[in-house]
């Protein structure tokens, strides 16, 4: 099995009360799906805006993203909804 690749991008929706949230690949703008349990920084911190590096898993639901880790500190204000 080939070993995911890193992506950047950024989080566009999160739902803190239910764990999970999507984040837009900066390579070719495809939506991704991630859980709570995916990410490496504390869930709590993350927010839509956040720059993010990721990991792309494909899962029967489609594509998931794992490894999820802030790499900034400041939300951006130009956040698109996928």
């Amino acid at each position: 099995m080939e070993k995911p690749k890193k992506h950047t991008g950024m989080i566009t929706m999160i739902l803190h009360n239910k764990g999970y949230g999507f984040v837009v690949s900066d390579k070719d703008d495809s939506c991704h799906f991630f859980h709570r349990s995916g990410c490496i920084t504390d869930f709590g911190d993350l927010r839509e805006g956040h720059e993010v590096e990721f990991m792309v898993v494909d899962i029967p639901q489609g594509t998931k993203a794992i490894g999820v880790t802030k790499i900034d500190n400041i939300p951006k204000l130009d956040v698109v909804i996928c």
